[in-house]
């Protein structure tokens, strides 16, 4: 059986890819070869398995499913349990071709992101806008860029 969804954002989203960027963002948005985000599958099947949980859906079949944790905190860890791998198979949630090839043709990746938030830590932190630690014979001082 295959199921096919769609995703629809309906305002500014970031999932990261756990890189550090600086000062900018807590992590970078996980980009395909071509600048364009996209979802993992291995993000959608967290989701899904959570969801399989919170559901209190059978632990055999979550195991299945997704296959066994070595999670001790998790519902359905069994202690001495083979690990085995999963049976669902879930896919990179990407754009469509046709938006991919449009966005990519006529350079516009930089229009699909934006810089929402920016913290300027002070003196007493040790952080500047720039993002750089600061410190001179333990006091914190700002720096100019």
């Amino acid at each position: 059986m295959t199921l096919t969804y769609s995703i629809k954002f309906l305002d500014y989203w970031h999932l990261g890819s756990g890189l550090s960027a600086g000062a900018k963002l807590d992590s970078t948005v996980v980009k395909d070869c071509d600048g364009i985000p996209f979802v993992p599958a291995k993000t959608i099947k967290g989701l899904v398995r959570e969801m399989a949980l919170e559901l209190q859906f059978d632990c055999d079949f979550i195991d299945r499913c997704f296959g066994t944790t070595s999670d001790k905190d998790d519902k359905c860890y069994i202690k001495k349990q083979k690990l085995t791998s999963a049976r669902c198979y879930f896919a990179n949630a990407t754009l469509d071709e046709t938006t991919h090839g449009e966005i990519v043709s006529n350079k516009l990746q930089d229009n699909l992101y934006d810089v929402i938030a920016f913290t300027k830590i002070g003196s007493e932190n040790k952080f500047n806008e720039s993002g750089k630690q600061i410190e001179k014979k333990g006091i914190a001082v700002d720096s100019q860029s």
